[in-house]
C-alpha cells in the first residue's frame, strides 16, 4: 500500500503526466509530445541514457559533477550547451535525414555588446556563417591585431542585403579585403566619409594602388594628389574655379603645339615647336618677336595683314612681286582707296577710286597726278574788321562778303598758336579777300595777336594808305618765321573789280 500511494503521487498531472497511447511521459507537462518532456527543469544524479528524443523546455541539472546525459542526437544549433563541441553550422531543418544535416542560419548576427575577434594563437583567422552582421549604436566589433575575421563563409546565398534598423557602431579592423582575400571589398552601395576625414591621411582612406571609379566623384573639399603623372580622361574635364598648371597645356598628340608659362606673368602659343605668340608682364604682345618693345610688336618675314570677311584693309609686305617693301592701309571694298608706305621708293603715296592721285616724294615734294589743285575756303557772312581772328583751323583761304567800313589788322591765329605749329625756316601762305567799299583796307598784319616782330614787306614797296572804290581785295600774306615768335611777312593786295 505504501508504494501504491507514492506511485499516486507520480500521477499526479501536476508533477508527472504519462500518455499511455503513445507512450510519452511528461515533467512538469500535461501534454507530452515526446518519450520525455520535462517543462519545468530536472534534476539527474547519475548517469542517463536517452534512446529517443527528450524535448527540454527548461535547463536539465546534473547533479554529479561527472553525471553524463547520452543521447544519439541533440536538436538546435548548440549555443547554449555548455561544454558540448558543436558543428556551428546552424539548426537542422528536420529531426531526420536528410532534413537533419541540412542547416539554416539567420541572415544577421546581431552584435549587442563590443566583441573582439581574437582566436587563440595556433590560428589567425576566425569564420561565420552569417551572411551579414549587425553592429548596434555605441558598440564595437573589433578584429584583433593580425587576424582576419571572414563573414559568410559558406557563401551560397542569393539574396539580396536586408534592411536593417538603427544607426549601427563600429567595424575596426586594419584590412578589408573580398572574400578571396585577393582583392578590394565590394562597397555596395558607397562609402561614406565624414567631414575633416581626407582620402589621405590619419583617419582617412590611403589609396596606395589603382582606384577605379565607375560612376561620378564628387569631391566637396579639396582633392590633393601626390606623385600622380597622368589623368586620362575620354570627356570634357570641367573646373568651376581655377586650373593650375607648371608650365604648359599640350595638344594630345601634338606636343609640339602648346600654350606655355614659360615665367612669371608670360605666356606663349607654340605651333611645330616653335614660338609663335607671346604675352608679356607688361601686356605687351609679341607676334613672331620674343621681346616686344610696345603694344603689339608683331616680326614675319612674309608681312601682315589684317582682313575682314577676305578684304584685306592692313598689309605689311616684305617683299611683293615688283621687290618693293611696303606697308599699305586700304579700305575693305577691294582697296579702292588706300595709303602706302613703299620702303624702296621712299615714298608715301594716296589712291583713290582705284588710282594714285598724291605722292609724297622723298625729298619732300608733292606729285599730283591730274591738274586739278582744290582747296577749301572759309566763307565768312561778315566783315574783317567785325571778325579780325583768322584762324587756319578754318582753313588758309577765308573770303569775307559783308562790305567793309573801316580799316582793319588782320589777327592770323590755329588753336596750337603759329608760333608753336612752325618751326624756324618755315612758310607758310594765308589769303584774305574783302570787299574795300571805299573804307576798308589792311596795312598791318599781327600773329597770335602779337604785332610785334614782324617785318612787312609790301610788293610795291609800301603798305596800302587808301581802299578801292569797290569790287573785292585779294591780300595775300607769305609768312616766314626766322626766329622764336619773329616773322618776316610778304605782302600783296590786289583789286578784283
Amino acid at each position: 500500500m505504501t508504494r501504491a500511494r507514492e506511485l499516486g503521487k507520480l500521477a499526479n498531472k501536476n508533477s508527472l503526466t504519462a500518455d499511455n497511447t503513445n507512450n510519452f511521459v511528461g515533467i512538469g507537462s500535461t501534454q507530452p509530445d515526446s518519450r520525455l518532456d520535462v517543462l519545468g527543469g530536472a534534476q539527474i544524479s547519475g548517469v542517463t541514457t536517452f534512446s529517443s528524443r527528450v524535448d527540454v523546455g527548461a535547463a536539465i541539472t546534473i547533479g554529479a559533477a561527472s553525471g553524463i546525459v547520452s543521447a544519439t542526437a541533440f536538436y538546435g544549433d548548440g549555443s547554449n550547451l555548455d561544454g558540448v563541441a558543436s558543428a556551428v553550422l546552424g539548426t537542422a531543418l528536420a529531426e531526420t535525414q536528410p532534413g537533419s544535416v541540412i542547416y539554416y542560419t539567420d541572415s544577421v548576427l546581431g552584435i549587442g555588446s563590443t566583441v573582439v575577434v581574437d582566436p587563440p594563437s595556433t590560428t589567425n583567422i576566425a569564420y561565420t556563417q552569417y551572411t551579414e552582421i549587425s553592429v548596434d549604436e555605441n558598440v564595437d566589433f573589433i578584429v584583433a591585431e593580425g587576424d582576419d575575421f571572414v563573414p559568410d563563409i559558406l557563401g551560397i546565398s542569393t539574396v539580396g542585403i536586408t534592411t536593417l534598423t538603427g544607426i549601427g557602431g563600429r567595424i575596426r579592423a586594419g584590412t578589408f579585403t573580398n572574400k578571396a582575400g585577393t582583392g578590394a571589398p565590394q562597397l555596395t552601395f558607397g562609402a561614406e566619409i565624414p567631414v575633416g576625414y581626407g582620402l589621405t591621411g590619419a583617419g582617412g582612406i590611403n589609396v596606395s594602388g589603382a582606384a577605379t571609379i565607375g560612376g561620378n566623384l564628387n569631391v566637396g573639399g579639396v582633392l590633393t594628389y601626390e606623385d600622380v603623372t597622368n589623368i586620362d580622361s575620354i570627356g570634357i574635364i570641367t573646373a568651376r574655379s581655377n586650373v593650375s598648371i607648371a608650365d604648359s597645356i599640350i595638344h594630345t598628340g601634338d606636343t609640339d603645339t602648346s600654350i606655355r608659362f614659360p615665367s612669371a606673368g608670360t605666356f606663349t602659343i607654340n605651333t611645330d615647336g616653335s614660338e609663335r605668340v607671346r604675352v608679356t608682364s607688361a601686356g605687351r604682345v609679341g607676334v613672331g618677336s620674343q621681346s616686344p618693345n610696345s603694344i603689339i610688336d608683331a616680326y614675319a618675314g612674309d608681312g601682315i595683314s589684317i582682313s575682314n570677311n577676305g578684304d584685306t584693309f592692313l598689309q605689311s609686305r616684305t617683299l611683293n612681286a615688283t621687290g618693293t617693301n611696303y606697308l599699305e592701309f586700304k579700305d575693305s571694298g577691294g582697296g579702292a582707296g588706300a595709303i602706302s608706305y613703299h620702303h624702296n621708293g621712299n615714298s608715301l603715296r594716296f589712291k583713290v577710286n582705284g588710282s594714285e592721285r598724291l605722292r609724297v616724294t622723298s625729298t619732300g615734294g608733292v606729285h599730283f597726278s591730274n591738274a586739278e589743285l582744290i582747296e577749301r575756303v572759309s566763307i565768312v557772312a561778315n566783315k574783317l574788321s567785325a571778325v579780325p581772328n583768322v584762324s587756319l583751323d578754318n582753313g588758309m583761304v577765308h573770303y569775307y562778303t559783308t562790305n567793309e567800313t573801316t580799316t582793319a589788322t588782320p589777327n592770323i591765329i590755329s588753336t596750337a598758336g603759329i608760333n608753336t605749329s612752325m618751326a624756324t625756316g618755315d612758310t607758310m601762305s594765308v589769303t584774305i579777300m574783302s570787299k574795300p567799299n571805299n573804307a576798308g583796307y589792311f596795312p598791318k598784319v599781327s600773329i597770335d595777336g602779337v604785332a610785334t616782330g614782324i617785318t612787312t614787306y609790301w610788293s610795291g614797296g609800301s603798305a596800302p594808305s587808301s581802299a578801292q572804290s569797290s569790287g573785292v581785295d585779294v591780300n595775300v600774306y607769305q609768312i616766314i618765321k626766322t626766329a622764336d615768335a619773329t616773322y618776316d611777312v610778304l605782302a600783296n593786295t590786289s583789286n578784283f573789280g
